[in-house]
Parts: structure tokens; C-alpha cells; sequence
């Protein structure tokens, strides 16, 4: 009897002794005024968030007609651009959270022969401890492409730009020249050919005429004066004579050509155990400048601001009492990331909102040194999984 229980005190205290080995590490943040630790580990950082702001500026720019000034008295338009001019407008808003290392979080983890197994991410932030699993690594790299954006169809064709600057023409001049002869005078012509400027009354004449061609072909298409039978062959000529009459018509109504353009703002902001309102300008704004560094009356203040969703100030006062009472070995460190709505505004007016995690004005928390499994948010350096075992 005494032999039996003996063998079961033995059993169960070689049980807490592995596991005693397999939890027997301990976690310390680097600090550069404290002396390094002696013994085999491996380090590991947390990560801070950086905000990525993307501004799509869209320019519309409205280009007069070559023959604006005879729209109204051959057409009896009215409604047309008579003077060449441009705005810009912001058309769109984004915000991303990119993670980037935390150079003040960094950690050091005594290993004393535990059993444990890491992952890491290509950032050098933990990804889990002990519960590795088979990743399918693929390119997740993303070629941010920032591309003027012009639409074709608004542009001068190249046969109506080439018809717009056709400014010469050849001119014939008769030369009548008299030349004595023995008894009497000889009236002798010739002829001159140069090249001279087209006056802009005759190219606008020609450009009318043709239109009025244009109208009669898409009138005997309608009346059935064309000879085709096949219907396709029918609607397809009439779209091209209309397609042919609406860009002849900008030559005196004008053309906007829209462009858009992404412009791209880094935001670091700052940890605030306070969690107060944070402000800060990040770009200026022109509607006839666009994005700009320059002041003007017409120039507008583009600015972020973070208001915390929940205020965890309370949190950070009572983890930090804790941790003065606290044993001097740590388990694993984690961040719980502060929430804050983010605001773009343009003259303090909100332009963009959303909800963003930020990890550095979170708190930094530590695990109890126990046999556990982890998984992290690689963003935030949050917990997203846990496991005691």
C-alpha cells in the first residue's frame, strides 16, 4: 500500500517537473539603461501602425472650341465653352493601416531549454508560438500603379485635329505679262502657284458643308435611300456618321477632358496614454491648383483627426499598478491596439470617416508564463487565438 503511493507522489511529480521544463522561459523587453540577459533566446518586436491616406483628385479641364466664336451663327449655339479653363475636386478617399516594426517594444525571450515553436512573420514579428501550421506562401506584393486617366473619347480625333490646323492652301494667281516683238506688242500669260493661309472663314465654311453632308447621308439612311439590305451594315454606317458629326461639333462647342490622379500621405500617430483628440494638417487643397504648397484665398487645409472610439485609460492605470506587484518573470508580450475614428477633413469639415486599430496607442500586456498556444494579429500584435494548456 505505502509502495503504491509512492509510485503515484513519484508520477505526479515527475509530471510537474516536465512541464515545469517545457514552461520554464521568461520574457524581458529590451532596454538599452538595463543589463542584456546572459542566457540562449531569441528576440522578437511588436509592431506600430502607420496610416496610409490616398487623396484621388480628379481635373476636369475644359478646352474651347477653334470655332467657338461661329457656333451661335451657324448653329445657334449657345451653350458652349467660350473660355479654356480648369478645376480640381477630390473625388475619392481611402485609409489603410500598414504595420510597421516598433523599435521601442522590442523583446527578449530566455528560452531555458523549453519546447517551443515559433513563427515569425517576413517583418520579424511573432506570428504563434506552438501551433505552426503548413502556410501556402504567395506573392502578396501589390504594385500600386498611379495612372492619368484621360478619356479617349473626349479628345480631338487625329483626322479633325489635322483638318483644325489645315491653315494653308494653294492659291493660283494669272500673270498677264506684255512682250514687244518686232512689229507689234504680245499680251504673254502665265501662271503663279503659292501656298497662303486659309482664312478661318473658309475652313468653317468647309467644316460646315460637310456637316451638312453628314446630315443628308444620315437621312437617306433613315428613308431607306441607301443601297444595303443587311440591317447591321445600316445601323453600323449611321453610328459612324454620328460618331463623325458629334466630334466635327466640338470644334465649336469645346471639349472636357477629365484626369484623375492618386496622391498618397504617411500618418505616424502617436502614442497618447491620455486618449485625447489628436489634429494634425497633412496636405493643402486648390480647386484651381489641385494638391499644392502654395497659400492662396482659394486654398483649403486637408487634415486628419483621431477621436478613441472607447477610452481605455482606465485599463492602462490598472495594468499598470499590476505590474508593480507582479513576479519578476514574464510570459509572452501582446498589445490590446486602441480604436479610434478617423476623420480626413478639409477645412474642418469631414470629407472621410472611418474606424481604424491603432497598436502603439494601445497597451502592452504580458501573458502568465504557462505551456500556452498564440496566434497574433500581425497588424496589431493583438491576440487573436489562445490556448493554455
Amino acid at each position: 500500500m505505502l509502495n503504491s503511493k509512492y509510485y503515484i507522489l513519484a508520477y505526479f511529480t515527475l509530471i510537474i517537473f516536465l512541464s515545469s521544463c517545457k514552461t520554464n522561459y521568461n520574457v524581458v523587453k529590451v532596454d538599452l539603461n538595463s543589463k542584456p540577459s546572459t542566457k540562449d533566446g531569441f528576440y522578437y518586436n511588436l509592431p506600430k501602425n502607420v496610416l496610409k491616406i490616398s487623396l484621388d483628385i480628379e481635373k476636369q479641364e475644359n478646352i474651347k472650341g477653334p470655332y467657338s466664336d461661329f457656333a451661335k451663327q451657324y448653329f445657334g449655339l449657345t451653350n458652349i465653352i467660350t473660355q479654356s479653363s480648369s478645376s480640381y475636386s477630390i473625388k475619392n478617399v481611402s485609409i489603410e493601416t500598414i504595420s510597421e516594426i516598433d523599435t521601442s517594444n522590442i523583446y527578449f525571450v530566455e528560452t531555458n531549454n523549453a519546447d517551443l515553436k515559433i513563427s515569425f512573420n517576413e517583418m520579424g514579428m511573432l506570428a504563434d508560438v506552438n501551433c505552426i501550421e503548413i502556410k501556402d506562401f504567395k506573392n502578396n506584393f501589390n504594385t500600386e500603379n498611379i495612372i492619368d486617366q484621360a478619356s479617349d473619347n473626349n479628345a480631338y480625333p487625329i483626322l479633325f485635329r489635322k483638318f483644325a490646323d489645315l491653315n494653308m492652301y494653294e492659291k493660283i494667281d494669272t500673270i498677264y505679262k506684255k512682250v514687244k516683238s518686232d512689229t507689234s506688242f504680245v499680251i504673254e500669260k502665265t501662271f503663279k502657284t503659292s501656298m497662303v493661309e486659309k482664312p478661318t472663314d473658309l475652313k468653317v465654311k468647309e467644316i460646315v458643308d460637310y456637316l451638312s453632308k453628314i446630315k443628308d447621308a444620315k437621312f437617306n439612311i433613315i428613308t431607306g435611300d441607301v443601297d444595303a439590305t443587311d440591317k447591321k451594315n445600316l445601323e453600323f454606317m449611321y453610328q459612324e456618321l454620328q460618331n463623325q458629326e458629334e466630334q466635327y461639333f466640338k470644334l465649336f462647342t469645346g471639349i472636357t477632358i477629365n484626369q484623375s490622379n492618386t496622391f498618397t500621405f504617411y500618418y505616424y500617430p502617436e502614442k497618447d496614454t491620455n486618449y485625447q483628440t489628436t489634429k494634425s494638417d497633412i496636405c493643402k487643397f486648390s480647386v484651381l491648383k489641385g494638391i499644392t504648397n502654395e497659400d492662396g484665398p482659394d486654398v483649403e487645409n486637408i487634415s486628419i483627426q483621431l477621436d478613441y472610439r472607447k477610452n481605455i485609460s482606465n485599463l492602462y492605470k490598472y495594468n499598470t499598478l499590476k505590474n508593480k506587484k507582479r513576479k519578476s518573470k514574464h510570459g509572452f508580450y501582446y498589445r490590446n491596439p486602441a480604436f479610434a475614428n478617423i476623420s480626413v477633413l478639409k477645412e474642418n469639415v469631414s470629407i472621410y470617416s472611418c474606424v481604424k486599430a491603432i497598436a502603439q496607442s494601445g497597451i502592452v500586456l504580458s501573458l502568465p508564463q504557462k505551456n500556452i498556444s498564440l496566434k497574433f494579429d500581425e497588424k496589431t500584435g493583438s491576440i487573436i487565438l489562445m490556448k493554455i494548456n
